[in-house]
């Protein structure tokens, strides 16, 4: 594990059409981007935590935490620029500093609740797989297979016919990034342009960790969660 070199990544955008200044809004009086700051930096695997946005306020809360501001092009900032471009750019960037960084390390802020066990859990799971990329799951709650689509005249039809009339026992079961954990190797990543490779592990989790902040009911339910949490301590 000594030979491997992560760097950690946290794209952070200023702007989002469902939630405006979610990455700097605050849950339980801390912004967001604490929450995952934080516990990457606790973790210990990293020499720098650094933060992509076009934003300058995101970057000087970014810098508040102790992370490192890494100003985004301009023309990154959009809400349907990928993921992929972001790390390139990031990756380019930092890269040409430290050039032993040898895998990416990709932390979405809309996950607050990361523990810096299974941030350090992870890297173990990805660097003694010996796969290409490593991704955090947790099942879909509904199959997949179920799913209608709905025309124009409001008429409903089966995306999948023989899926829709399987029982649930016989179906494949499936499954969804949950934001939390997503590390790649940078080699392949700049070879492929692809952050997931043809050899990615599963990393599962679940609960409070898969909590994930599009919308501001999402937080709502995130303040739930911690505020439960408290009155069981």
């Amino acid at each position: 594990m000594n030979r491997r070199k992560p760097f950690c990544i946290i794209p952070a955008r200023g702007g989002s059409k469902r939630f405006p200044r979610k990455n700097i809004t605050p849950l339980q009086g801390k912004p967001l981007l604490a929450w995952t700051i934080g516990p990457a930096m606790e973790s210990g695997l990293f020499d720098a935590i650094w933060v992509s946005s076009e934003d300058e306020e995101i970057l000087a809360v970014a810098e508040s935490c102790g992370a490192s501001p890494l100003r985004r092009a301009p023309a990154l900032g959009g809400d349907k620029v990928a993921l992929e471009p972001v790390c390139r750019e990031a990756v380019d960037l930092v890269r040409s500093q430290d050039p032993d960084l040898t895998d990416l390390y990709l932390m979405l802020p809309t996950s607050p609740f990361r523990t810096v066990a299974n941030i350090r859990a992870s890297w173990r799971a990805f660097i003694e797989s010996g796969a290409d990329a490593l991704m955090s799951i947790i099942p879909y709650p509904h199959p997949p297979q179920w799913a209608m689509t709905l025309r124009e005249d409001r008429r409903l039809a089966p995306h999948d016919w023989d899926g829709y009339y399987t029982e649930r026992q016989d179906l494949r079961p499936l499954y969804r990034h949950d934001g939390a954990y997503f590390i790649s190797n940078i080699d392949r990543f700049l070879e492929t342009g692809l952050l997931m490779g043809p050899e990615t592990v599963a990393f599962p989790t679940g609960g409070m960790e898969s909590v994930d902040i599009d919308e501001p009911m999402d937080l709502a339910w995130a303040e739930f969660l911690l505020s439960r949490k408290e009155g069981q301590a």
